[in-house]
């Protein structure tokens, strides 16, 4: 298309070839499922992805806000203004993407080369009114991985078996002691347990101790592995040898073998979270028998939605 065409495109033209843009991307290179969103209900969003992956849904859903410009790039950037109204409405860019929940992206479409790029929508300070949509981002096959990774982690969480703890899966906690000794009874107390009714056992020897309280792991993770200690008992009643996920290792002859067991965990005392505990055994070792190696919040330094935050200092 040249640019004397381009420029006798109406408003309403160039938006519908940016979505159009989008669509045939999402159809054809994601293999996922586009929703266009009419004008008069858009409130800043044109339209939604639903992520699939072999062909079925992922629970992942972007949304998706549209600009078909002809903007010239300034140090590999393109500025894109952001509405300052809605309608007759006064509006917040930040407060508008901010409370969404899944990813929010703006896709910005040449309207002559129709080539695509996008950036996150989410995170924006509230007084910002213009968005830079970098040109290292191209919106097409390779930028689903990156963007189904804004999704956070909820699709997976409401899947994941619960687990229901009570105050007396944790009498180290309300020891009087030191929460270390406190801790140190308690797991010598678990000593061997069972996966759910099966023959799959769960040992827990003075390595698997050593491990969680190294000095050289950081003082906050050491202090949440005991205060997880609790959960052990009960997660490990509630699973079976069959969600016991087997985890690479270096290479093929690496003499252990990891296994880890998650579960979406319910406390008296404090929010719900996601649960790891990493298992490990050799392949000489009896056979349905594992080691305790650790036992973590996986999504410890993420926001509520499994986002990625900002890392603690």
């Amino acid at each position: 298309m040249s640019e004397q065409s381009w420029s006798g495109l109406s408003k309403q033209r160039r938006g519908q070839l940016g979505v159009n843009t989008v669509e045939r991307v999402v159809l054809k290179e994601w293999s996922s499922r586009w929703q266009p969103i009419d004008a008069h209900n858009d409130d800043g969003v044109d339209g939604l992805i639903f992520l699939e992956r072999g062909g079925n849904l992922t629970g992942q859903i972007i949304y998706v806000q549209v600009k078909c410009q002809q903007i010239k790039p300034v140090e590999n950037r393109i500025h894109v203004q952001l509405p300052k109204t809605m309608g007759e409405k006064p509006t917040d860019p930040w407060r508008r993407w901010e409370r969404l929940v899944g990813a929010a992206i703006l896709v910005h479409v040449n309207p002559i080369t129709l080539e695509a790029h996008w950036v996150d929508l989410q995170g924006l300070p509230s007084e910002q009114v213009t968005v830079d949509v970098p040109l290292d981002q191209r919106f097409n096959r390779n930028a689903k991985i990156a963007i189904a990774k804004l999704c956070g982690t909820l699709h997976r969480d409401i899947v994941t078996k619960k687990i229901q703890t009570v105050a007396s899966d944790f009498p180290h906690l309300r020891s009087k002691d030191h929460i270390q000794p406190a801790s140190r009874r308690l797991y010598r107390e678990l000593n061997e347990i069972r996966i759910g009714t099966s023959d799959h056992r769960v040992v827990f020897t003075r390595e698997g101790w050593r491990h969680i309280t190294r000095p050289g792991r950081p003082e906050l993770t050491r202090f949440q592995s005991l205060v997880l200690l609790g959960v052990i008992r009960p997660l490990l009643a509630a699973m079976t040898p069959h969600d016991l996920k087997r985890q690479p290792t270096p290479h093929e002859d690496y003499p252990e073998e990891y296994y880890t067991l998650k579960a979406a965990v319910i406390f008296p005392f404090r929010q719900g979270s996601i649960v790891k505990i990493v298992l490990h055994r050799k392949a000489s070792d009896e056979q349905n028998l594992y080691k305790f190696h650790t036992i973590y919040e996986p999504r410890r330094r993420k926001a509520i939605a499994g986002k990625k935050g900002t890392p603690s200092p």
